[in-house]
């Protein structure tokens, strides 16, 4: 928690001065003075908390036996996804109504992560072969894209609040059981050589925190305002697609680099500072 705590702040103060070079000055809010309790979501606020519960979830989850998991899963699928997706419709977003947030939608992630731990080699689903998943998954897919093109010329006049984009929120049926596929296609993936993919993963996997704190900080939106809004603009054209994967992997890098360098530079730093304070500490009981 204290190491997290470290990320995120560096990171932050990293945010800001990078703030002051791009827009030429920094406005000192309430809010900039507690980065991971904004009153905006924030996946790094959620994740902490669920750190704090995460004792305690371990325990209900553990006192649930095959059925009673599958069937609490069911009731939150229904609550989180089923519902808001179909609701959503009329106003144009699956994230909707007074019982769905993203930190109970990350609460439902945290079970069923443990659900595929538990009974992924006992569950019928889960230990069908890998084959399966990559044929629903581009079953899913095709969905998807069948969704966009029905909701663009089919439904606009029926439905204005309705947009392409609709499936993108995380709790949609269609991009949920997207990433639940791919997240599994993943866990049957069997490693055996160590070829250069395998040294690739190796290599930038510690640095995945890093790269999400370097590219999703609240204050981002400020600095890279402009290019948001010229992104926004080809929302239609056809260079959408590809001006999002080369921006993506250019964060990537650029994110992978910083992480890196700060391994080697503020992390021995802080490694020195909390063993100094380890062994200060570790004097102090026995005396």
């Amino acid at each position: 928690m204290i190491r997290l705590i470290y990320d995120i702040w560096l990171y932050y103060i990293f945010n800001i001065i990078t703030l002051i070079f791009v827009k030429g000055g920094y406005t000192i809010t309430y809010n900039a003075l507690f980065p991971v309790s904004l009153g905006n979501f924030w996946y790094i606020t959620s994740y902490i908390v669920i750190l704090l519960l995460a004792p305690y979830l371990n325990k209900l989850i553990k006192n649930l036996n095959y059925s009673e998991h599958k069937k609490l899963l069911i009731i939150f699928f229904i609550v989180f996804s089923l519902i808001p997706t179909i609701s959503g419709l009329s106003i144009g977003t699956t994230e909707n109504g007074v019982v769905y947030s993203r930190f109970a939608w990350l609460i439902y992630i945290y079970f069923l992560g443990a659900f595929i731990s538990k009974y992924q080699d006992k569950d019928k689903i889960l230990i069908k072969n890998r084959k399966f998943f990559i044929k629903l998954l581009v079953l899913l897919i095709i969905s998807l894209l069948c969704f966009m093109l029905i909701a663009k010329y089919l439904l606009v006049h029926k439905m204005p609040n309705l947009k392409i984009n609709y499936m993108w929120p995380p709790n949609s049926i269609i991009v949920f059981l997207i990433s639940l596929v791919i997240f599994i296609i993943f866990t049957k993936i069997n490693i055996v050589k160590q070829g250069l993919l395998t040294k690739i993963i190796k290599i930038t996997s510690p640095h995945v925190l890093g790269v999400y704190l370097f590219h999703d900080s609240p204050y981002n939106y400020v600095i890279f305002s402009e290019g948001i809004i010229w992104l926004n603009n080809l929302h239609a054209a056809k260079r959408l697609v590809p001006t999002i994967i080369l921006i993506s992997l250019a964060f990537f890098i650029v994110g992978l680099v910083i992480s890196i360098i700060k391994k080697y530079t503020f992390d021995k730093i802080y490694q020195k500072i909390i063993l100094k304070i380890d062994h200060k500490f570790n004097l102090q009981i026995s005396k």
